[in-house]
C-alpha cells in the first residue's frame, strides 16, 4: 500500500530537517538586510513525538507510518489496540489471524514502490521508512520515537537537493569597467532588488511555519509569490550590462539567486510533497549563504572602489542589500 503522509507527517518531516538547518537566514530585499529566524516551529516536535490521539500505544506520526486511523485504537476491528499489535509482530491494518507482519512481503512492495516513476518522493520514502522500521520493530531492539524520528532526518540529508540553471560567461553582457558603468550596474541591480521586494505576509519561513501550523493555500500562494520574485531578480540581472571585474561575481550571484528561486518554489508543496519541501529545507541556508556572499563581495569591492550612493538610491539598496 502506498501511505499518503497527512498534515502530520509533513510537520515531521519538516521538523526532521530542521535538525539540519538549524538557524534560517532569509533576504528581505525591501528592508534591504538580511534578518535572523532561529524559530523554525520547535514547539512541533514535542507533538510529534508524543501525541496518541486514539491511546493505543502508537503515536499519531506512527499511525501515519503504519497507515491507520489515529482516532481509532483498533483500526484493522480484531479486538486487539494498534500499539499492541505492533509489538507483537502483528500488521495492525489486518484482522486478526492472518496478521503477522511479511518482511519479505514488505521489502518487495518497497522495491516495487521504489521503481514506480508515477508516486512523490514522499512516497517512496514513507515506504522506505516503513520497511526499516518493521526491520528495526522486529530485531528485538527497542526503537524509541527519538530514534525513528533521527532516521527520518537521516533519510533528508541523504536526498537529492535542487540547484540552479547553469549561467555562463558566455551568457554575460559584459563591459568595460569604469566608475560610470560601475555605478550604472549597481543602480540597475538595486532596481531590481527594489521593484521584486516581497510588499506583505512575511517571510518565506514565517509563511511555511503558518502553512504547517494550520494555515490554508494563502501562506501557500505567499511563498510561490516569493519564489517568483526572486525569479524575476535572476531572470532582470542576466539581461544586464556587467562590469568586466565583477563577471564572475555576477555570475556567482545569479545562479544562486535562481537556486533560491527553485528552493522557495519547493517550499511551497509542504503539505503536497512533503520531502520535496524537506529537500529545500536542508539547503535552504546554504544557498542562502552563497547569495549573501556574492553580494558581500560586490559590497566589498564597490567599498574598495570608493565608490558610494546616497541612502535611499537604488545603488545604495544594492551595495548595502546585506
Amino acid at each position: 500500500m502506498v501511505m499518503r503522509p497527512s498534515n502530520k507527517i509533513a510537520v515531521a518531516l519538516i521538523v526532521a530537517s530542521s535538525v539540519i538547518a538549524v538557524s534560517l537566514l532569509f533576504l528581505v530585499p525591501n528592508k534591504g538586510e538580511v534578518v535572523q529566524n532561529d524559530q523554525l516551529t520547535s514547539t512541533f516536535t514535542d507533538t510529534l513525538v508524543s501525541q496518541d490521539s486514539d491511546s493505543d500505544g502508537l503515536a499519531d506520526w506512527e499511525e501515519v507510518v503504519w497507515g491507520t486511523d489515529a482516532q481509532n485504537p483498533d483500526t484493522d476491528g480484531d479486538g486487539t489496540l494498534d500499539g499492541e499489535e505492533v509489538l507483537l509482530g502483528r500488521d495492525p491494518r489486518k484482522p486478526a489471524p492472518n496478521d503477522r507482519i511479511d518482511l519479505e512481503a514488505e521489502n518487495r512492495k518497497q522495491q516495487q514502490i521504489q521503481a514506480d516513476a508515477n508516486i512523490s518522493e514522499t512516497d517512496k520514502l514513507a515506504q522506505d521508512v516503513f520497511t526499516e522500521y518493521l526491520a528495526l520493530k522486529n530485531s528485538g531492539t527497542a526503537v524509541t520515537d527519538e530514534e525513528i524520528v533521527s532516521q527520518i532526518a537521516t533519510h533528508i540529508k541523504n536526498s537529492s537537493a535542487p540547484t540552479g540553471e547553469p549561467y555562463t560567461q558566455n551568457d554575460v553582457q559584459s563591459i568595460s569597467t569604469n566608475t560610470q558603468t560601475l555605478r550604472v550596474y549597481a543602480e540597475t541591480m538595486g532596481t531590481l532588488l527594489s521593484v521584486n521586494s516581497p510588499k506583505t505576509g512575511g517571510s518565506e519561513i514565517e509563511l511555511l511555519q503558518r502553512a504547517l501550523n494550520g494555515g490554508g493555500q494563502r501562506e501557500i500562494d505567499g511563498i510561490i509569490e516569493i519564489s517568483r520574485l526572486y525569479g524575476a531578480i535572476a531572470d532582470g540581472a542576466r539581461e544586464v550590462s556587467v562590469p568586466s571585474d565583477l563577471v564572475d561575481t555576477h555570475i556567482a550571484l545569479v545562479t544562486n539567486l535562481t537556486a533560491m528561486e527553485q528552493v522557495i518554489f519547493d517550499l511551497s508543496f509542504a503539505l503536497k510533497d512533503p520531502l520535496r519541501a524537506v529537500n529545500a529545507t536542508s539547503v535552504y541556508v546554504k544557498v542562502l549563504d552563497n547569495v549573501t556572499a556574492s553580494l558581500n563581495k560586490i559590497s566589498f569591492y564597490y567599498s574598495e572602489k570608493g565608490i558610494s550612493f546616497e541612502q535611499g538610491t537604488s545603488g545604495y539598496l544594492f551595495i548595502h542589500a546585506i
